[in-house]
Order: C-alpha cells, then structure tokens, then sequence
C-alpha cells in the first residue's frame, strides 16, 4: 500500500471492510478523521448501487464487481472490490 501511495498523482488510499465498512488502513490526509468517514460511506453506495444495478441488467443474476474507476475533473476514483475489503485509490487526474 505504501508503494502505492509514493505514486505522485495518487492522493491517498483507503482499505475498507466489506462487512461493516469500518476504515482499515489510510494513506493521505484527503482520508483522515470525517474525511475518511465521508469516502468510505460513499464508496459503500457507489458498491451497492453498481451492483444492484448490474444484477437488473442481467435479469436479476448476480455478477461479482472486481473494478470501478471513476473519473471527475478534479479527482480519480479507483474502487477494488474484494470479498473481505474495498480498496479505494484516490488520485489527480492531471498528473
């Protein structure tokens, strides 16, 4: 995790659990204190929300999420979904 966040465009990480959403580990100040709180509840709709609404393009089936990068003019979100954890890399678009 932490050659991750030595990239110089990435702003910080996240490791999330997948049970209860509680934060795991963080790189970066973006991910401190209410700020880490506010991504990690964010992620989990974003999760949710894709899934549920690839399961209603596939008539219901479920389809196991493996990557999601979503991208703004200012920031990049990667979202990592596994079975146990959410690993979210936050990151300059520009760089």
């Amino acid at each position: 995790m932490e050659q991750l966040a030595s990239h110089p465009n990435v702003i910080g990480t996240i490791i999330l659990s997948r049970t209860d959403n509680a934060i795991i580990k963080t790189t970066g100040n973006v991910f401190d204190g209410e700020g880490g709180k506010r991504y990690a509840a964010a992620v989990e709709n974003i999760v949710k929300s894709v899934a549920d609404a690839l399961a209603a393009c596939n008539g219901g089936e479920k389809d196991e999420l493996r990557f999601m990068r979503i991208r703004t003019m200012k920031h990049e979100l990667i979202i990592t979904p596994d079975e146990k954890y959410i690993l979210v890399v936050l990151q300059d678009p520009g760089q």
